[in-house]
């Protein structure tokens, strides 16, 4: 089965945002007097799930609205001040733009904060599709983002590669019958056991997707 595009999930996975993520979190604690007892890459296995579950996770209580825009409105305003890319990534970039494949992204952040890393960076003018959480009626892991990621690319899922570092990545990927990838480097606890996640290949390193392609 030939590879005719690269799909990457975007937090953990292409960035690490974790820094950023994690100083809005200390901002809200700070802000709300409440002990932060978490450290940064405690919050690995949640960073994925949005500003309420990482609240929920470090108050030890459900956030009220208002605490979750506090967080949010700081994570919005400072979202690229340690943000960075993963070691490799910006080379494999390059290779994959040779080849040449076409790559996209595809996760479950919403589009406007997408959209201000993606500009950051200088992904937009070379990624085929970027596909936020909110751009479809529904998130990873179900599979409608990456089949309308596919469908802008014009390419069969099943000729695609999905990379991600959460079982929700592969989950959608298999879905989608496309051909997962789990990365090791992203935001794993040290707990997980990834083989679990039956994803057709485990990296270690942003450049061993060129072994599969």
């Amino acid at each position: 089965m030939s590879v005719q595009a690269v799909l990457f999930d975007l937090d953990g996975t292409l960035l690490d945002t974790s820094y950023d993520l994690f100083n809005a979190v200390k901002h809200t604690h700070q802000a709300l007097a409440e002990p932060l007892a978490k450290q940064r890459i405690d919050l690995y296995p949640i960073y994925g799930n949005g500003v309420r579950a990482i609240l929920t996770a470090t108050l030890k209580r459900i956030p009220s609205e208002q605490e979750c825009q506090l967080c949010l409105d700081y994570y919005r305003n400072n979202i690229c001040k340690q943000t960075q890319e993963y070691t490799g990534m910006r080379q494999l970039l390059h290779k994959l733009a040779t080849y040449p494949l076409p790559w996209g992204i595809v996760t479950n952040k919403p589009e406007k904060l997408t959209h201000a890393l993606i500009q950051h960076f200088n992904y937009h003018q070379q990624a085929a599709c970027i596909i936020g959480g909110d751009t479809t009626t529904e998130k990873k892991p179900h599979p409608k983002p990456l089949l309308y990621a596919a469908k802008l690319i014009r390419i069969k899922p099943e000729n695609c590669l999905y990379i991600g570092d959460n079982l929700r990545d592969i989950q959608a990927g298999k879905a989608a019958n496309m051909i997962t990838i789990a990365a090791s480097y992203g935001f794993i606890s040290p707990h997980t056991n990834m083989a679990d996640w039956q994803a057709d290949h485990i990296i270690s390193q942003p450049s061993d997707i060129l072994n599969y392609v």
